[in-house]
């Protein structure tokens, strides 16, 4: 059996109940424990903003941690949308195992009132990651 851990971490459970032909254990039920380690963590793992006024600056720290036994290579590290959000560093670097790294991501508030959902795109060299996305919300608001 096989568990796909895209989008899980943390604690796992999974029964398998199987049938069988013994009169005395008709059922016998398999469970299966994990705990699911993301090799590249990001904290936080979802991005919200609140509420900004329209023409504000605001930034946030993301921390990328490498929880693997191998290097990992970010290649590039994209934003969306590119008109309302900055991310620091775009480029390149390699984070070792162990090793922490501090991005800084900036919401520059449109000039229209509005929900803005964005995304922030990591993409490594590793195969069984090849990306990690970042979800991003911010409610901007008139001045008050």
């Amino acid at each position: 059996m096989s568990v796909a851990t895209n989008y899980r971490r943390g604690s796992y459970r999974k029964d398998i109940q199987v049938l069988t032909n013994d009169p005395a254990n008709k059922e016998i039920t398999f469970s299966i424990q994990a705990t699911i380690l993301e090799t590249l963590s990001a904290l936080p793992a979802f991005v919200d903003f609140g509420r900004v006024p329209v023409g504000a600056r605001k930034a946030i720290d993301i921390s990328l941690s490498n929880n693997g036994a191998e290097p990992i290579v970010i290649r590039q590290v994209r934003v969306s949308p590119a008109e309302h959000l900055r991310i620091s560093p775009p480029q390149g670097f390699s984070l070792n195992p162990g090793e922490k790294k501090q991005l800084s991501l900036t919401l520059l508030a449109t000039l229209t009132p509005g929900t803005m959902n964005g995304s922030v795109l990591i993409m490594t060299d590793t195969a069984h990651l090849p990306e990690k996305n970042i979800s991003v919300r911010a409610e901007i608001i008139t001045h008050r």
